[in-house]
């Protein structure tokens, strides 16, 4: 997961960094310091990609994330979320 991925994400899910450090157990500055290109633990990347998927994100390799379930089901390609 990239920054990119883990924004949209956050977007597909209509969550804040609070929302997505509540769900993977981090600080929100953890998320934060992520989104803005620092370096987090290796552990704090995996906790972070686990909530988002466990919340019904898909990863698509490096393309996007898709929101899945039947009720919704988009894709939102990179570009959308740059």
């Amino acid at each position: 997961m990239d920054v990119v991925q883990c924004k949209m994400a956050r977007a597909a899910l209509e969550w804040e960094p609070a929302d997505l450090a509540e769900a993977s157990g981090l600080e929100t500055r953890a998320i934060a310091r992520f989104e803005d290109g620092g370096a987090v633990l290796p552990g704090h990347l995996r906790a972070m990609r686990a909530a988002l998927e466990t919340a019904g994100i898909a990863f698509l390799g490096d393309d996007g994330v898709r929101l899945s379930g039947a009720a919704q089901c988009r894709h939102i390609a990179v570009q959308q979320a740059l």
